[in-house]
């Protein structure tokens, strides 16, 4: 996720806004540069193969509350998904049964030690683990939800 300013006006940087001029002619006039007062937040939200999937505008007289903020994760989370519908299934199958081999054999006490244990190994996979299919926040608690249905049964 990246947060910019973007102004309704940005004048050009003096580098590009250069001329070529023959020796002895005049400097070129420019007005004085000013940057406008308008101005709004971009919050933008990238994936790794998905490109952009999320673009938010903050507007003058609003700020980040709770409230916005958790609005705009269930956005981002709807975008998610939409991006790996058809996908999703596939992808939680082929990471839960690899996890599940790794898993087996060991004994959890309590839901937080499942959740520990499945971001131990998510994160102890190397990239080639990832390029296979990119692993979004929903799978992951889909992971972690099936791990504790299979701790309680």
């Amino acid at each position: 996720m990246a947060e910019t300013w973007v102004h309704y006006f940005q004048p050009e940087l003096k580098e590009q806004s250069k001329q070529w001029k023959h020796r002895g002619s005049p400097a070129p006039k420019r007005a004085r540069p000013v940057i406008s007062a308008g101005k709004v937040i971009a919050s933008i939200f990238w994936g790794d193969s998905e490109g952009v999937l999320l673009v938010d505008y903050l507007t003058k007289g609003q700020s980040i509350t709770e409230p916005y903020y958790a609005n705009l994760l269930r956005q981002l989370r709807e975008k998610l998904k939409e991006n790996q519908r058809g996908k999703q299934s596939l992808l939680v199958h082929f990471h839960r049964d690899k996890m599940k081999k790794e898993l087996s054999g060991q004994h959890f006490a309590t839901d937080n030690d499942v959740m520990v244990a499945v971001e131990v190994y998510l994160e102890d996979q190397d990239s080639s683990y990832y390029e296979e299919g990119s692993v979004s926040s929903t799978n992951v608690e889909k992971v972690w939800k099936l791990a504790r249905d299979h701790i309680e049964k």
